[in-house]
């Protein structure tokens, strides 16, 4: 069974009180991978998410981090200068 990686745009839709149709798609994926543990994440998406919907979406900073608590279920990928240089 592949990982798949789970980009900033998902975790912020699935918050997103005014695109109703993509916070649902969102919200099954993330459920999908929850249940099937395919689902990675990096600790930059995790940081995006909290800014973006702390600040974009005016989410309460509570709810939030008791959101981020809940991805520790994911595989979380530390973001490291040695992992963006074998990339490129």
């Amino acid at each position: 069974m592949s990982k798949i990686f789970i980009d900033t745009n998902i975790l912020v839709y699935s918050l997103d009180q005014f695109e109703s149709e993509k916070r649902e798609k969102c919200r099954k994926l993330l459920r999908t991978l929850t249940g099937d543990l395919r689902g990675v994440i990096s600790t930059q998406v995790l940081q995006e998410f909290y800014v973006a919907s702390t600040t974009k979406l005016g989410a309460d900073v509570l709810i939030v981090k008791d959101i981020l608590h809940s991805f520790e279920r994911f595989v979380t990928i530390i973001v490291t200068p040695q992992i963006i240089k074998e990339e490129i």
